[in-house]
């Protein structure tokens, strides 16, 4: 699509990927219930997925796994409570030591299949080895 309406292959792949991402999540909102005990979607809430014994089974399993969960317990965030996590400075050191740490391994599974491709490998081969390197 290069080129159709004024536009690079680049920008039609970020429209499509975009737009496949903004309707995915607003069906979403139409099927994800908001909490287990309340089977219904978000955006539909008259609306049940679950009978009222599958609703109980499912919230029954749900506190068994983690009994802080029950269904009266609700945790509130204030927004000093976020301001309060953003200005850790610990919080910042975590994340750029992680995001450092992250970037060389994903700039060689990037160029990977390039570097076996100039050492002689055909194109298909050397996909293929790159990604049995990265995955074993």
């Amino acid at each position: 699509m290069a080129g159709r309406s004024g536009l690079a292959g680049w920008q039609w792949l970020f429209m499509v990927e975009g737009v496949m991402t903004v309707g995915i999540g607003i069906v979403w909102l139409f099927l994800l219930p908001d909490k287990p005990t309340h089977a219904s979607p978000v955006l539909l809430p008259k609306w049940k997925m679950l009978n009222e014994r599958q609703v109980h089974t499912l919230a029954t399993r749900f506190i068994i796994d983690d009994a802080q969960k029950s269904a009266g317990s609700r945790v509130h965030i204030s927004l000093r409570d976020t301001l309060h996590v953003l200005a850790n400075w610990r919080l910042w050191q975590h994340v750029m030591v992680s995001l450092v740490g992250m970037m060389p391994a994903q700039a060689l599974g990037l160029y990977f299949p390039s570097i076996i491709q100039s050492l002689g490998f055909p194109k298909l081969k050397a996909n293929a080895l790159s990604v049995s390197h990265i995955h074993t």
